[in-house]
């Protein structure tokens, strides 16, 4: 939980930061310059690394199964993508952007 809350912090952060390329975008430059667009993309890349470990955990084989009124939004996604039951062919950037939401 505490890493989740640092890396959400890092990101919130990120959006309300003022990026000049998003007003000038002929001066992207300045972001670059400013490491703003390293920081960013260093950011996201930990939260897809650890979405991509949460939804690891869950297909673990070792992982004891929860029945169908416990299981978690994580469970239920991996669970259409694997049936491919759902009406969108789900795909793993899919889930973890919905666990973004």
């Amino acid at each position: 939980m505490r890493r989740f809350g640092e890396l959400t912090q890092k990101a919130q952060a990120l959006m309300v930061t003022f990026f000049v390329s998003d007003y000038f975008p002929s001066f992207g430059w300045v972001d670059k310059l400013s490491r703003l667009l390293d920081r960013l993309e260093t950011t996201f890349k930990e939260l897809d690394s650890f979405y991509q470990e949460l939804i690891d955990d869950h297909l673990d084989p070792n992982r004891v199964k929860a029945t169908s009124s416990e299981e978690d939004i994580l469970d239920v996604l991996i669970r259409l993508k694997q049936e491919e039951s759902c009406s969108v062919d789900l795909e793993w950037d899919h889930i973890k952007a919905l666990l973004m939401v």
